[in-house]
């Protein structure tokens, strides 16, 4: 098993600190791993899950 295959298979829950300008790093670093074959989660309140959505059309949040 080559190490492209175990990053893959990696599975990162990430807990933003629940303030509006610190989720938008927490974002920004979860779009990143997720370019390189993460699967990033993101735990946070709905309200500001729903305005990132708005800004991510890329990514499904």
């Amino acid at each position: 098993m080559g190490t492209e295959a175990v990053i893959s298979q990696l599975k990162i829950l990430m807990f933003p600190w629940l303030a509006y300008c610190h989720i938008w790093p927490t974002l920004e670093l979860a779009k990143r791993l997720a370019d390189r074959g993460f699967a990033m989660y993101i735990c946070s309140t709905s309200s500001i899950l729903d305005s990132s959505r708005k800004s991510s059309a890329d990514y499904t949040l």
